[in-house]
């Protein structure tokens, strides 16, 4: 069996729903309260596909403005950033440009956007 390691990164404005896409994923229920990440959050999980087990390397990056210096070092050796953004909120929309100049910065092997 081949077995394969990807890390992702899930970016975005704070409070648009980052961490609920990683505990769904992890196979977690939905949380309605809301607790700000600190920096940022990790979690890990194998998924069996034919003959390969992929390794998943989830980083939740805090979406808040304070930690944008911090969150730089979290794309080096991602292979993938997904841009989140609520939909009940334009700006959030919006800034996914600057999420994204950011992932590009960050990475250091050419990021998936």
């Amino acid at each position: 069996m081949a077995k394969w390691n990807f890390k992702v990164v899930l970016a975005g404005d704070g409070a648009v729903g980052k961490t609920s896409i990683r505990e769904r994923f992890m196979g977690k229920g939905f949380s309605s309260d809301y607790l700000k990440t600190i920096g940022a959050d990790f979690a890990s999980k194998k998924v069996d596909v034919e003959d390969n087990q992929i390794s998943f390397q989830i980083w939740d990056l805090a979406g808040q403005e304070s930690y944008q210096a911090v969150r730089g070092t979290f794309y080096k050796g991602a292979i993938a950033a997904l841009m989140v953004f609520d939909v009940q909120d334009s700006a959030t929309l919006t800034n996914t440009k600057n999420w994204v100049e950011e992932a590009i910065k960050g990475s250091n092997n050419g990021i998936l956007v």
